[in-house]
């Protein structure tokens, strides 16, 4: 029913909060984060700005298998699909609602 949503936030952690998608990135790509070494980073540590444009910056603590590079890219080219802002507010988006908003009458319409 609440989904949270990342502008900037410098407590959303990268692999454990559940900001880019249907659930965290631990969950989705849990081989990814056993080899991460950022583990518990949040989301300003795992990238810079470079020239102006924002840069994933994921480190590993070995080199891939072939059949794990296949997950790195996918976590890659989704990452890149997103577009990040200066690196802290949380906002929190009402599910039940298309405009985002909490309204009481959003609640009272699903029962």
């Amino acid at each position: 029913m609440v989904k949270c949503r990342v502008e900037n936030d410098e407590r959303a952690r990268f692999w454990l909060h559940n900001w880019g998608g249907d659930d965290t990135f631990a969950n989705l790509y849990l081989r990814l984060f056993s080899v991460s070494l950022q583990q518990n980073k949040i989301l300003c540590e795992v990238g810079s700005w470079e020239n102006g444009v924002w840069r994933w910056c994921l480190n590993w603590r070995r080199p891939f298998f072939a059949w794990e590079e296949i997950l790195r890219d996918e976590i890659l080219t989704f990452l890149n699909q997103k577009e990040v802002e200066n690196c802290s507010i949380h906002s929190w988006d009402w599910l039940c609602n298309k405009s985002a908003l909490y309204l009481v009458n959003s609640i009272l319409g699903n029962y």
